[in-house]
This record gives C-alpha cells, sequence and structure tokens, in this order.
C-alpha cells in the first residue's frame, strides 16, 4: 500500500481538493508514515507535504495572532474509566498539501468506517 501513495499523491496535485477524507485509519496510518519520511527530504520547500499550522488569535487581543502546530481533535473515550490504549485522534490530522498557485492547500481529515468515533 505503500507503493501506492505518489499515486494519491499525483491525483491531489492534479484534481487540487480542499479536503481529502480518509474513512478508516488503517491507510491513514500507512499515508501518514509517507507523509513524514517526504517531510524529512524535503525540508524548507514551500510546495507539497507540510505539517499544519493553525492561526490562533486570542480573545483578549484581537491584533495579536499566534501560529501553533494542530492537534487532530481526540476522540471521547465511552468508558471513562477505562485506560486508553493507542488512542487514535479521528478528524482533522496536522498536515496539508500546498499546491503551487491558486487554491492554496489541502487538509487531511479522517473518519471512522462504523461513524460512532
Amino acid at each position: 500500500m505503500r507503493d501506492s501513495v505518489p499515486i494519491l499523491s499525483a491525483k491531489i496535485i492534479q484534481n487540487r481538493p480542499r479536503i481529502v477524507c480518509f474513512v478508516g485509519k488503517g491507510i491513514w496510518l500507512i499515508v501518514e508514515a509517507v507523509f513524514k519520511k517526504q517531510i524529512l527530504e524535503a525540508s524548507g520547500t514551500q510546495v507539497g507535504i507540510q505539517p499544519l499550522e493553525l492561526s490562533v488569535v486570542k480573545e483578549e487581543d484581537t491584533s495579536a495572532s499566534q501560529t501553533v502546530p494542530a492537534t487532530p481533535i481526540k476522540s471521547p473515550r465511552k468508558n471513562p474509566h477505562k485506560k486508553a490504549v493507542n488512542q487514535f485522534n479521528w478528524g482533522l490530522q496536522s498536515y496539508k498539501f500546498v499546491y503551487d498557485g491558486p487554491k492554496g492547500e489541502c487538509l487531511y481529515t479522517v473518519t471512522s468506517p462504523r461513524g460512532s468515533e
């Protein structure tokens, strides 16, 4: 499956979507591993896969903003007394694909195939 990630990346570059949604975490974990490797190899470039950073505006001072790394939304545990083991963060992931030219960037999200997460 790792060999298919460059094909997926080429389709993303060609079609320039704003959001790509992965249904299920298995395929996302494979894609994420390839993204991490690409980020290490291409550090300093302006296009391609990059860590996602969000601009956060503080409520008390709307003129100042701070850029922070994005963190995926944590899924609530069904049983709060049960210890979490390798809890996966569903929703918006901490990567973006930056295009050269118009349309800006593509964000990645992961949903559960069961729809319960």
